[in-house]
C-alpha cells in the first residue's frame, strides 16, 4: 500500500507542479512554491476496507488518531520511520460517506503556510482557480481545486486539530459533559475521538452486528477475526469464554477480546444457559417461545461476558438483563435471541426496540461500559 500511495503522490506533484508554473505573477508562484505538504488523504469504499487499511498501517505509525464524524470513521496517522513523496509524514484514512461516489484513493493533500501570507488575497488574483473557504468543528481550511483533484491550505496540521480535539474531550471528562457527534459517539453515550495505540486487540467474532456494536461503543472500530474454537460444554458462562480466550491468544499470539452469552428460563435453573446457541439451532426461535409457553412461568434473564486476554493475564467484563421470553416471534433488528426477549418494563421485544432503547437496555451496555473504563485507563 505504501507504494501505491507514492505512485499516486507522484502524479498528484506532477498536477501540482505544472498549476505552479501556470502563475504569471512571481509574487504569487513564490507564494504556491513555500507551502508545505503535510498530510495525504485517503479516501476507502467502506468500514471493512477502513478497518483492513488501519491494521497495514498499524506497525508504521507512533500516532494514530480516529474519529467519527460527518457518518464516517477518519483515522489521521503519523508515520513514525518513513516519509512519503513531498516529505509527507501524516495519512488521513477516510471511510467513504454513505450514499457517496467519490473516487477512491488519493483525494486531496494538505499544505501548510509557515509564514501566514494573506492566502485569500492571492488566490483572487488567480482567476483560473476554484476555492472555497470551508470549516468543519475545529478545522478551517480553504480548498482548491485542479486537474480533479484537490489541495487544501490550513494555518496548522490535521495533527494539531487532532489535538484541539482530544483536550476538548479530556476537558469535557473532567467536567462529566459528553461530547455531542451525530453518528455512533452520540448514539453510544461516548467521546467520538481518542488515540488508540496502545492495546492492539482483536475481536473474535464472525458476527458482524457483535463487531459493529462493540465498535460504536468503544468509540473506534476494532479488528474482528472469525475462528473455530472448542466449545467448553459447561454452564459457568466464564469457564466457557476464559476457554475460548486462552485457544484465540495461542492461535494468534495477539490480545485477544471473546464474548459468550447466555439466557436461562427460571423455570429451568441455569438452562438453556451458554447452550442457547444449540437450543437455537436445534428448535429454533419459535421452538423457544413453545418451550417457555409449556413452564410454570416465562421469566428469563440472560448474561454476556467478555473476556480479555493478552497472553499473562485474564480480565472479565460482564453484564446481566432480565426480562420474559415472548410468546411469538417479534421484531427484525438485533441477533440471537432478541426477536423472543422482553427486558423487565418493556411490552415489546428487543428486535422490536429502536437503536436508543436497544443500546440502553442491552446486557452488553454494563460489560462494554466497563470494558471501554478498563481500555481508557490502559491508553
Amino acid at each position: 500500500m505504501f507504494d501505491e500511495v507514492n505512485r499516486q503522490l507522484e502524479e498528484y506533484f506532477g498536477k501540482w507542479r505544472a498549476l505552479i508554473a501556470a502563475r504569471q505573477d512571481e509574487r504569487n508562484k513564490e507564494f504556491f512554491e513555500r507551502l508545505k505538504p503535510t498530510a495525504v488523504g485517503w479516501k476507502v469504499a467502506d468500514f471493512d476496507e477502513y478497518r483492513r487499511l488501519l491494521e497495514e498501517w498499524r506497525g508504521a505509525c507512533d500516532i494514530i488518531v480516529e474519529k467519527w464524524m460527518n457518518e464516517r470513521w477518519v483515522a489521521k496517522l503519523h508515520l513514525k520511520d518513513a516519509t512519503l513523496n513531498g516529505g509527507i509524514e501524516i495519512v488521513k484514512i477516510m471511510q467513504r460517506r454513505p450514499g457517496s461516489e467519490d473516487k477512491l484513493g488519493l483525494d486531496h493533500v494538505d499544505f501548510l503556510d509557515m509564514e501566514e501570507t494573506n492566502t485569500k488575497a492571492i488566490l483572487q488574483e488567480e482567476n483560473d482557480i476554484q476555492w472555497t473557504e470551508e470549516k468543519n468543528g475545529n478545522c478551517e481550511w480553504i480548498s482548491l481545486w485542479f486537474e480533479g483533484t484537490e489541495a487544501k491550505l490550513r494555518p496548522e496540521t490535521i495533527l494539531d486539530v487532532a489535538r484541539q480535539d482530544l483536550l476538548e474531550v479530556n476537558n469535557q471528562k473532567s467536567d462529566g459533559q459528553k461530547i455531542r457527534n451525530s453518528g455512533a459517539g452520540n448514539r453510544c453515550g461516548h467521546f467520538g475521538c481518542r488515540i488508540v495505540m496502545a492495546l492492539d486487540l482483536v475481536f473474535i467474532t464472525g458476527n458482524q452486528n457483535k463487531a459493529d456494536f462493540l465498535a460504536k461503543w468503544l468509540g473506534h472500530p476494532v479488528a474482528h477475526h472469525k475462528l473455530d474454537l472448542d466449545e467448553l460444554q459447561s454452564l459457568d458462562l466464564r469457564e466457557v469464554v476464559e476457554h475460548k480466550a486462552r485457544q484465540a491468544y495461542g492461535l494468534l499470539k495477539k490480545p485477544v477480546l471473546v464474548e459468550d452469552a447466555s439466557l436461562s428460563f427460571a423455570a429451568m435453573g441455569r438452562l438453556p444457559g451458554p447452550f442457547i446457541k444449540w437450543f437455537l439451532e436445534e428448535l429454533g426461535l419459535e421452538g423457544l417461545c413453545r418451550l417457555a409457553l409449556s413452564l410454570p412461568n416465562q421469566e428469563a434473564h440472560g448474561r454476556v461476558c467478555y473476556a480479555l486476554y493478552d497472553g499473562t493475564a485474564i480480565k472479565f467484563f460482564e453484564g446481566e438483563m432480565h426480562g420474559r421470553i415472548a410468546p411469538e416471534v417479534r421484531g427484525k433488528g438485533g441477533f440471537g435471541f432478541d426477536p423472543i426477549f422482553i427486558n423487565d418494563g418493556y411490552d415489546i421485544t428487543r428486535a422490536e426496540m429502536d437503536e436508543e432503547t436497544y443500546a440502553k437496555t442491552s446486557y452488553r451496555t454494563e460489560a462494554l461500559a466497563e470494558l471501554k473504563r478498563y481500555l481508557d485507563s490502559v491508553a
